[in-house]
């Protein structure tokens, strides 16, 4: 009785050895067909959301190309690289089997221009201060910031200037020029109790940034609600309303 249950239990044993190579063989053949299967190959990369990078840009980052297994890639380190890219707030990549892939992007909004002290640079900021990109011009219709000490920036990384504060109410500021479309020409912050404000033939007296986001307000209905020639508008204090003076 003993010899019979040993061998019954070799056998048992035989038979889970063998369930085991079964299961093994079926998995590396199946890893097998994954992988150098025509079917996996990629025949289509779709890249939605950019619109300041090109799509050269990002699959360079990526290391992605049409013909590769759609798994023989490190989904995490890919989107790594495209989010080191300065416009690139974030990514995300997606397998559409059996052989297309679709990546996104959320790119920054660039908010303003902010120009060297003593130099013809200007820097491309978002709101949050990274610098986007360095010119020797203005780029498009965002404003100009002046008045800012910026001794050493890096591309894609957040801009650190001389005078924290000072950049703080840059940074505020400009999210107002946004949030209500006014895009001033040039802001000069040398005196942060006056700041001055230059839009088309105005000359606008902001003051401080005391009461901001209304004086801000405030400008955007002015522009909107008449044309403007030229002239001086004082913002500097709303308790007797914007005062307005035009020149011939």
């Amino acid at each position: 009785m003993k010899e019979e249950s040993i061998a019954i239990k070799r056998r048992a044993k035989k038979k889970i050895y063998f369930r085991i190579i079964i299961i093994l063989f079926l998995f590396f053949l199946a890893c097998f067909i994954i992988m150098f299967s025509p079917l996996f190959r990629i025949s289509q990369i779709e890249i939605l959301g950019n619109i300041n990078i090109t799509r050269e840009d990002v699959l360079e980052a990526s290391s992605l190309t049409t013909g590769s297994n759609i798994f023989a890639f490190n989904a995490r380190h890919a989107v790594g690289n495209i989010t080191s890219l300065p416009y690139v707030y974030a990514a995300s990549i997606e397998r559409d089997l059996p052989d297309n892939i679709i990546i996104r992007i959320h790119e920054r909004e660039a908010v303003a221009n902010i120009r060297i002290l003593d130099t013809s640079t200007y820097l491309l900021i978002d709101k949050v201060g990274v610098v986007l990109e360095a010119n020797q011009r203005p780029i498009g219709s965002l404003p100009t910031i002046i008045g800012l000490d910026v001794d050493v920036f890096s591309i894609g990384d957040a801009l650190q200037a001389d005078n924290p504060a000072t950049f703080d109410n840059i940074l505020e500021l400009s999210s107002f020029f946004a949030l209500y479309r006014f895009f001033p020409d040039v802001v000069n912050f040398a005196n942060q109790r006056d700041i001055v404000i230059n839009y088309s033939n105005f000359e606008i007296a902001f003051g401080n940034m005391e009461d901001a986001q209304r004086k801000v307000r405030y400008l955007s209905g002015i522009v909107q609600a008449q044309p403007l020639d030229r002239g001086f508008i004082d913002m500097r204090d709303l308790e007797t309303h914007p005062r307005i003076r035009f020149s011939n």
